[in-house]
Protein backbone atom coordinates (compact mmCIF):
# COMPACT_ATOMS: atom_id res chain seq x y z
CA UNK A 1 0.00 0.00 0.00
CA UNK A 2 1.16 3.54 -0.66
CA UNK A 3 0.18 6.50 1.21
CA UNK A 4 0.82 9.99 -0.39
CA UNK A 5 -0.44 13.26 0.18
CA UNK A 6 -2.17 14.51 -3.23
CA UNK A 7 -2.32 18.60 -3.68
CA UNK A 8 -2.60 20.47 -6.89
CA UNK A 9 0.17 20.76 -9.84
CA UNK A 10 1.66 24.36 -10.14
CA UNK A 11 0.84 26.28 -13.53
CA UNK A 12 1.69 29.31 -14.45
CA UNK A 13 0.11 31.86 -11.80
CA UNK A 14 -0.39 28.84 -9.51
CA UNK A 15 1.81 27.43 -7.11
CA UNK A 16 -0.09 24.61 -6.50
CA UNK A 17 0.66 22.50 -3.73
CA UNK A 18 -3.47 22.38 -1.77
CA UNK A 19 -5.16 18.99 -1.35
CA UNK A 20 -7.34 18.13 -4.35
CA UNK A 21 -10.93 18.68 -3.51
CA UNK A 22 -13.15 15.26 -3.65
CA UNK A 23 -13.91 14.12 -6.92
CA UNK A 24 -12.99 11.74 -9.81
CA UNK A 25 -9.66 11.60 -10.76
CA UNK A 26 -7.44 9.50 -13.48
CA UNK A 27 -3.65 8.88 -11.85
CA UNK A 28 -0.98 8.40 -14.26
CA UNK A 29 3.02 7.05 -13.20
CA UNK A 30 5.35 9.08 -15.07
CA UNK A 31 9.13 8.61 -14.52
CA UNK A 32 12.63 8.65 -15.49
CA UNK A 33 14.73 5.98 -16.07
CA UNK A 34 18.86 6.15 -15.34
CA UNK A 35 19.46 6.08 -19.00
CA UNK A 36 16.84 8.99 -19.34
CA UNK A 37 14.39 7.48 -20.91
CA UNK A 38 10.60 8.24 -19.93
CA UNK A 39 7.71 6.36 -19.76
CA UNK A 40 3.91 6.78 -18.55
CA UNK A 41 1.75 4.17 -17.48
CA UNK A 42 -1.69 4.00 -15.98
CA UNK A 43 -4.52 5.40 -16.53
CA UNK A 44 -5.98 4.12 -12.71
CA UNK A 45 -9.84 5.74 -11.76
CA UNK A 46 -9.28 7.59 -8.66
CA UNK A 47 -12.21 8.85 -6.28
CA UNK A 48 -11.60 10.95 -3.83
CA UNK A 49 -14.63 11.91 -1.34
CA UNK A 50 -15.49 14.82 0.07
CA UNK A 51 -14.68 15.41 3.65
CA UNK A 52 -17.47 15.77 6.42
CA UNK A 53 -17.88 18.17 8.64
CA UNK A 54 -15.69 17.99 11.92
CA UNK A 55 -17.80 16.45 14.76
CA UNK A 56 -19.07 19.09 16.90
CA UNK A 57 -20.49 17.19 19.48
CA UNK A 58 -17.36 15.84 21.36
CA UNK A 59 -17.95 15.43 25.35
CA UNK A 60 -17.45 18.37 27.36
CA UNK A 61 -14.41 18.64 28.49
CA UNK A 62 -12.85 16.71 25.47
CA UNK A 63 -8.95 18.03 25.08
CA UNK A 64 -9.52 19.67 21.34
CA UNK A 65 -6.82 21.61 21.26
CA UNK A 66 -4.43 18.14 22.08
CA UNK A 67 -5.96 15.68 20.62
CA UNK A 68 -6.92 16.28 17.01
CA UNK A 69 -9.81 13.49 15.39
CA UNK A 70 -10.81 12.67 11.70
CA UNK A 71 -13.45 14.36 10.11
CA UNK A 72 -16.69 12.33 10.46
CA UNK A 73 -19.76 11.51 12.33
CA UNK A 74 -19.51 11.07 15.89
CA UNK A 75 -21.35 7.31 16.75
CA UNK A 76 -20.46 7.10 20.30
CA UNK A 77 -18.69 9.14 23.12
CA UNK A 78 -18.07 7.14 26.32
CA UNK A 79 -16.28 8.08 29.34
CA UNK A 80 -13.38 6.15 30.38
CA UNK A 81 -12.87 5.04 33.76
CA UNK A 82 -8.67 4.33 34.26
CA UNK A 83 -7.16 4.21 37.30
CA UNK A 84 -5.13 8.14 36.36
CA UNK A 85 -8.08 9.61 35.82
CA UNK A 86 -11.01 10.07 33.10
CA UNK A 87 -10.61 9.72 29.62
CA UNK A 88 -12.83 8.64 26.54
CA UNK A 89 -13.92 6.26 24.28
CA UNK A 90 -14.97 7.95 20.34
CA UNK A 91 -16.21 6.20 17.59
CA UNK A 92 -16.61 8.05 14.31
CA UNK A 93 -17.78 6.72 11.55
CA UNK A 94 -15.85 8.06 8.21
CA UNK A 95 -15.58 7.15 4.72
CA UNK A 96 -12.68 5.39 3.18
CA UNK A 97 -10.05 2.70 4.16
CA UNK A 98 -7.72 5.03 5.14
CA UNK A 99 -9.19 6.52 7.97
CA UNK A 100 -7.16 4.82 10.83
CA UNK A 101 -3.79 5.72 8.95
CA UNK A 102 -5.04 9.29 8.59
CA UNK A 103 -5.98 9.63 12.33
CA UNK A 104 -2.87 8.09 13.34
CA UNK A 105 -0.94 10.62 11.25
CA UNK A 106 -2.92 13.35 12.78
CA UNK A 107 -1.50 12.41 16.01
CA UNK A 108 1.96 12.62 14.50
CA UNK A 109 1.92 9.35 13.32
CA UNK A 110 6.09 9.82 13.32
CA UNK A 111 6.25 9.51 16.77
CA UNK A 112 6.85 6.02 19.12
CA UNK A 113 4.53 4.45 20.70
CA UNK A 114 4.33 5.40 24.02
CA UNK A 115 4.78 2.67 26.36
CA UNK A 116 1.87 0.90 27.63
CA UNK A 117 0.66 -2.11 29.37
CA UNK A 118 -1.55 -2.57 26.70
CA UNK A 119 -0.88 -5.90 24.14
CA UNK A 120 -3.26 -4.28 21.69
CA UNK A 121 -0.98 -3.99 18.58
CA UNK A 122 -2.36 -0.87 17.85
CA UNK A 123 -0.39 1.10 21.04
CA UNK A 124 -0.75 3.91 21.88
CA UNK A 125 0.36 7.45 21.09
CA UNK A 126 1.24 10.94 23.09
CA UNK A 127 -0.90 13.72 22.68
CA UNK A 128 -0.02 16.16 25.06
CA UNK A 129 -1.06 15.08 28.34
CA UNK A 130 -2.75 12.43 26.91
CA UNK A 131 -2.03 8.45 25.50
CA UNK A 132 -4.50 7.51 22.47
CA UNK A 133 -5.32 4.29 21.05
CA UNK A 134 -6.69 4.49 17.57
CA UNK A 135 -8.34 1.11 16.04
CA UNK A 136 -9.99 0.86 12.57
CA UNK A 137 -13.78 -0.86 13.50
CA UNK A 138 -17.34 -1.24 11.90
CA UNK A 139 -20.16 0.53 13.67
CA UNK A 140 -23.44 -1.43 14.53
CA UNK A 141 -24.90 0.18 11.76
CA UNK A 142 -22.27 -1.33 9.60
CA UNK A 143 -20.21 1.72 8.56
CA UNK A 144 -16.33 2.03 8.60
CA UNK A 145 -15.41 4.08 11.50
CA UNK A 146 -12.19 4.76 13.77
CA UNK A 147 -12.50 4.11 17.42
CA UNK A 148 -10.44 6.10 19.75
CA UNK A 149 -9.20 5.31 23.45
CA UNK A 150 -7.69 8.14 25.18
CA UNK A 151 -6.67 8.35 28.59
CA UNK A 152 -4.38 10.41 30.55
CA UNK A 153 -0.66 10.13 29.96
Amino acid sequence: MLNVDLSTCASPGDPGGVPLPGGEYSVYLKYDQVTGDRAVAGQWPLTLLTAPPAPTDLPAGFPVDEVPVIRGRLVSAQPLSTSGGDGWTLELAVDGDDAATEAIRLLGGDLPKAPSLSTSPDGYYPAGAWEVRIAPSVSADGEPSVVYTIRPS
